[in-house]
């Protein structure tokens, strides 16, 4: 067995300067490696931030997009709905009017010689009217 000699102070100062100099490495590399660990997750987080960003704002253009949708449909139904009543009014009155020259032709139909009467009477009248006009010449 080989028998070691004890260090002399010069080593021993030696030997303690290279371990403070290899811990103060260590340390660096240690502050080093957290500092970078630190700058990438402040990285992520402002990647995730800006894609987060984004997101919301995509979500704003399409909320936009389906409420100018429905803005335009209602707009259109209640177009459609105006458009539908002024033509069933139209209509209204013209069952209304139908309903009326339907209701005179089953009066006359109902009461054929009060028509015929009324027809002749008339004629008549314009005839005697044409008459008692042509009898008389100083007027």
């Amino acid at each position: 067995m080989a028998v070691e000699k004890p260090m002399s102070n010069v080593e021993v100062r030696e030997a303690l300067t290279l371990l403070l100099q290899r811990e103060e490495e260590r340390a660096k590399g240690s502050r080093r490696k957290a500092r970078r660990r630190k700058r990438q997750k402040q990285r992520t987080k402002e990647a995730g931030i800006a894609k987060l960003v984004k997101s919301i704002e995509v979500i704003k253009w399409c909320v936009l997009s389906i409420s100018t949708v429905m803005a335009i449909s209602m707009i259109i139904g209640i177009a459609v709905i105006m458009e539908l009543t002024r033509e069933a009014e139209r209509i209204k009155g013209e069952v209304a009017a139908i309903q009326q020259d339907a209701e005179r032709i089953r009066e006359k139909i109902k009461h054929p010689l009060e028509t015929i009467g009324g027809t002749l009477g008339r004629r008549l009248e314009g005839n005697i009217g044409d008459f008692l006009n042509t009898d008389k010449p100083g007027e």
